[in-house]
């Protein structure tokens, strides 16, 4: 291929498909084709390839929690159809329908409706023209792995599955201060929404049976039996949103949120070129991702740092001139790292594989010149860590001179006794005011390069906006480098960052957020 093919061209192809999203097309289609098994295939993808993807989204929550706002929001966000399983059996009761004939005798009882009903309901609402054509965010379901599994059965696969994690505490506190006024039928919070300073309005207030702390508790311990085997069932698909302060009063955090991730599309495994440049202040953990995205993925990991090692190791033309800068590349002759990167990047490896490029490019001017030699990321993340805490990750690690270990003296691991760190060494770059310095110099890094490559925002969930989205993505690394010694697979940190950075190169990043 490569005889046919240049590199220059083969990344141009990639990213057109990336662009347009064909890798998660050709998934899409397949996966449809093994749920609905055409009889003429290619009847099926002449119908389906023009068909845009509309949204298909369940919300999972405890009981009582109030997701029913931010489902309400999303699907007008979307334009698609809220669907509230209580609602389907509501109507269906009054229409007295088949399946409604058969929920009633549960509903009235209290007991619980069969899940051959709600799945026959929920199914059936799918189908309707409204939901066909503008898509649904559905609540409600499923409630149990028995629900989850049905749902699977009948082809019912969303796009995107969100997990609301809710503390009981914050549940139940929040329900016992509501209160209702049965003649006006309005509902009051005593903290969030308190009822008007009218001493008779105030006397006939009551709180409603359900609410109760007891009750409520009894709920929450029946969803908390079953949301294992629903996180089970959807292994992959699920994203979890902790509100330790609850949805109630905090609506418009909680959708902007959940907004901010639908926007990412759900992660894929489809095949694509990965072409990334990993972006943060010195000492903010982005060797330690870099390195383990390249032992996981088999992405090739470049940096100038890397880049000068194999010059020399090669004995390139510029060996000599650049072995001084091995650990400070960034002071290196900027023409010759530019050449050094992009000879690499266009390399058969790289191109068939994808690359991480580290730390580069650190100007505005080094990132036009990737783009005028033909080097177009489809991913730029920035590690977000406080500048104190990257001067005190470098000034605070040391070295063993024998076998090249690195541990924070902060965090010692239990195998590493203070008396043996006295013959550890501090490089001399890692002195408080070399830190300090460079910190000093990347501090308006992280703006040149959103303003080059568009960050990847969303517009306040009240006031959202069709502005064109970026490339460039900004994840938590707080605690990467520490814990357990430095990186690798016993820092529970940095497989968390590490986590989030794989869910976000697994999921396509729209050209624009919906309007």
């Amino acid at each position: 291929m490569h005889d046919l093919v240049t590199a220059e061209r083969m990344q141009e192809f990639a990213a057109y498909a990336d662009r347009h999203e064909l890798f998660e097309l050709f998934e899409h289609l397949v996966s449809k084709m093994l749920i609905e098994r055409p009889s003429d295939i290619h009847q099926f993808l002449i119908e389906n390839i023009p068909k845009p993807r509309i949204p298909s989204i369940v919300v999972v929550s405890p009981p009582a929690s109030g997701e029913s706002t931010i489902c309400s929001s999303i699907a007008k966000q979307y334009g698609a159809v809220h669907i509230q399983v209580s609602a389907l059996l509501r109507v269906a009761i009054e229409k007295q329908t088949a399946l409604g004939v058969q929920a009633k005798p549960y509903m009235e009882k209290g007991q619980l409706v069969p899940d051959v009903i709600i799945l026959g309901l929920v199914t059936a609402r799918l189908q309707d023209a409204d939901v066909l054509q503008r898509g649904y965010v559905l609540e409600g379901l499923p409630r149990t792995k028995e629900q989850a599994f049905g749902m699977q059965k009948k082809g019912i696969l969303p796009e995107h599955i969100i997990l609301f994690e809710i503390p009981d505490d914050t549940i139940v506190d929040y329900l016992s201060n509501l209160r209702f006024d049965p003649v006006t039928s309005k509902m009051y919070h005593l903290k969030v929404d308190p009822p008007p300073s009218n001493p008779m309005v105030e006397a006939r207030l009551v709180s409603k049976a359900h609410d109760s702390e007891p009750i409520v508790r009894a709920r929450l311990a029946l969803y908390h039996r079953h949301i294992p085997g629903i996180k089970a069932c959807f292994r992959g698909f699920i994203r979890n949103f902790k509100f330790d302060q609850g949805i109630f009063g905090n609506e418009r955090q909680v959708l902007k949120q959940v907004l901010l991730y639908l926007g990412m599309k759900r992660e894929s495994r489809a095949p694509r070129s990965h072409r990334v440049i990993l972006m943060g202040l010195t000492g903010c953990g982005k060797t330690t991702i870099a390195h383990m995205l390249h032992q996981k993925y088999g992405f090739i990991h470049v940096s100038p740092k890397l880049a000068i090692l194999s010059e020399i190791s090669n004995r390139g033309n510029n060996a000599e001139v650049l072995r001084p800068f091995v650990d400070r590349a960034e002071e290196a002759p900027e023409d010759l790292i530019i050449e050094l990167i992009i000879k690499r990047l266009k390399s058969s490896d790289c191109v068939d594989k994808g690359w991480i490029l580290e730390g580069f490019p650190r100007t505005t001017a080094q990132a036009m010149e990737l783009q005028s030699r033909g080097i177009m990321p489809n991913r730029v993340i920035w590690l977000e860590t406080p500048a104190e805490v990257c001067l005190s990750r470098l000034t605070k690690r040391r070295f063993d001179p024998e076998t090249g270990r690195v541990v924070h003296t902060d965090h010692l691991p239990s195998e590493v006794t203070a008396a043996e760190l006295d013959s550890w060494i501090q490089k001399d770059r890692d002195s408080e005011g070399q830190v300090r310095a460079r910190l000093e110099y990347e501090a308006s890094l992280k703006s040149e390069l959103q303003s080059f490559y568009g960050v990847r925002s969303i517009a306040d969930a009240g006031h959202p906006s069709s502005q064109r989205v970026g490339i460039m993505h900004e994840i938590d690394s707080l605690d990467v480098g520490e814990g357990q010694g430095f990186g690798g697979a016993t820092n529970p940190s940095a497989n968390t960052c590490f986590e989030l950075v794989e869910g976000m190169l697994m999921r396509s990043i729209p050209a624009q957020l919906p309007s």
